[in-house]
């Protein structure tokens, strides 16, 4: 019986789900490919899902590289449903009258679930939000019936006006009832929060699937919780003299706020995505001093094109443990790998494009001669994020890293993907 595993029904759902009611895909076709590529079986098995239920997805990168962006697109393929059936009305604009119906079922791909965001850094805007996924309805709506441009539809007391019911506004609505956004302003804030996610899910969405988990930052509050650290004196001397750390209030923290994702993953097979800046390089130091240093990145798709980039390539990891290391592990690195509460299944950097980087004017810019920059406002209402993705793949008794790239756009009413 000692043998025999324990665990909730509503961990025995979620073990089901994972097999029968898996996530998705990232709606972002070089990340799925990559993705799909490092199990050819399980892909085979399942073509249409990429994310797996339990996976935990860091994403890194500089100020103003597109994390919370790629948050936004990936909350609205979240929200919306698979389908949806759509009726257009066309109606004379003149007299109101009818001059025909057609109703149609509008695939939208998405997953009709709820997202949990821990918006951190205090960031995370509705607007911005409602507007991603106005356009993302609107493109599907109108891919759907293709409806003539205004010019088409006539002029004058022919003119003619194309609606949808339900309308793009009430879809939109509906589809933002799924988002429940806390804001935390403390680490201790955070443990909480996510320790009450089972009770608020029962108590306040009793009939929504909780798919997604963003934890958008998990740095907001590392330099406060360090200077607490280092106020209250937590730290101590091993027999050789050097430091060591101790154990404080912010580090226990840091584990409860772990450990309540950990639950969330086996009670209710959250898929989690937590952002985190990027402070360092891979050898500690502020990436402020090698911001001057030009780096080469494979173009998504191609073996000659480089994309260069002033950053390094990948980042270090500047929060405290219990927090979890992402990188290859040996077979005798096993026991070290069991004492983490879990393992990041995919990791992400992303790269601002470089255009993006250095937009900012010559002292001698006039306002006229900014307005007239059109480069500049391109780049502004285009910019590109190139994206690194590392994942960990078995080998030999402990683990490699098998590396992807991707791109996205981010638009002023839009998120371009491939």
């Amino acid at each position: 019986m000692d043998r025999i595993k324990r665990g909730t029904a509503l961990q025995l759902l979620t073990a089901v789900r994972k097999k029968t009611d898996p996530p998705g895909g990232t709606f972002i076709s070089a990340l799925d490919d990559h993705i799909l590529s490092l199990d050819p079986v399980s892909s085979f098995e399942n073509e249409t899902s990429t994310l797996h239920r339990g996976d935990v997805i860091e994403i890194q990168g500089p100020a103003a590289s597109g994390k919370t962006q790629l948050l936004y697109f990936l909350a609205v393929t979240c929200i919306v449903p698979h389908s949806i059936n759509v009726e257009l009305n066309v109606r004379e604009i003149s007299s109101q009258a009818e001059r025909g119906k057609d109703k149609r079922e509008v695939n939208l791909g998405g997953r009709g679930k709820s997202v949990i965001v821990l918006d951190c850094d205090g960031r995370w805007r509705m607007k911005r939000l409602y507007t991603l996924l106005h356009s993302y309805l609107t493109s599907y709506f109108e891919n759907a019936f293709d409806p003539p441009s205004p010019a088409q539809g006539g002029s004058g007391a022919n003119a003619l006006a194309y609606d949808f019911t339900p309308s793009i506004e009430s879809v939109a609505q509906k589809c933002l009832s799924l988002i429940h956004i806390f804001k935390p302003k403390t680490s201790l804030e955070v443990a909480t929060t996510l320790l009450g996610l089972p009770s608020y899910h029962r108590d306040h969405m009793p009939n929504q699937e909780i798919l997604m988990l963003f934890i958008d930052s998990m740095s907001a509050f590392h330099h406060d919780d360090k200077r607490r650290i280092e106020q209250a004196g937590y730290a101590d001397r091993n027999s050789n003299g050097s430091t060591k750390r101790v154990d404080s209030p912010q580090l226990k923290m840091m584990r409860h706020t772990l450990d309540a994702v950990q639950n969330l993953r086996t009670s209710l097979g959250v898929v989690t995505f937590l952002t985190n800046w990027a402070l360092i390089g891979l050898d500690g130091k502020s990436v402020n001093n090698q911001i001057q240093q030009q780096r080469q990145l494979p173009k998504p798709g191609s073996t000659s094109q480089m994309v260069m980039t002033p950053l390094p390539k990948f980042f270090g990891q500047h929060l405290l443990q219990p927090y979890p290391r992402f990188g290859p592990t040996a077979p005798e690195d096993s026991a070290n790998s069991d004492a983490e509460i879990f393992q990041i299944t995919h990791h992400i950097t992303l790269h601002p494009s470089p255009l993006v980087s250095s937009l900012a004017f010559p002292t001698s810019t006039t306002f006229e001669e900014a307005l007239e920059d059109i480069d500049r406002a391109r780049a502004v209402l285009n910019q590109k994020v190139f994206g690194i993705i590392r994942s960990r793949v078995r080998a030999d008794g402990g683990t490699t890293i098998k590396e992807g790239y991707f791109e996205f756009s981010i638009k002023d009413k839009g998120f371009g993907v491939d």
